[in-house]
């Protein structure tokens, strides 16, 4: 019988992300849905070019919104991938802040795929 599986801790949701999307390649956002139990759904989505605009986050956030609502997804893990480096420029964190408002799902965390590897970032993450 195969145990059920269980909502992933932090440091489960990093070794994810990181064997899944790793150091960056190009500029993109990807989502990771899940259930109302915390569980990974079985999908990843990708979403290429995101343009790092804070002016274009409220319609983007607003469509990934009306993806899970209409998918069911109780919350989201994030990854913001782009080459550079590991911390985030006063511009993109405002990119991030103006998505987060925006998508109305609850994210469970966040993290920045940047040109050596992964990182959390988010509210309680700063340098």
């Amino acid at each position: 019988m195969t145990a059920p599986a269980t909502a992933p801790t932090d440091a489960d949701l990093l070794e994810t992300v990181s064997s899944l999307v790793g150091p960056a390649a190009h500029v993109q956002l990807w989502l990771f849905p899940l259930g109302s139990d915390g569980v990974p759904l079985r999908v990843v989505i990708p979403i290429e070019d995101v343009p790092l605009d804070p002016a274009v986050m409220p319609r983007l956030g607003t469509r990934v919104a009306e993806m899970g609502e209409a998918a069911g997804w109780a919350s989201l893990v994030l990854v913001w991938e782009r080459p550079g480096p590991a911390w985030l420029t006063t511009r993109e964190e405002e990119v991030v802040a103006a998505f987060r408002a925006a998508s109305g799902l609850p994210l469970r965390a966040e993290f920045l795929s940047h040109d050596t590897g992964v990182r959390r970032i988010g509210p309680g993450t700063a340098a």
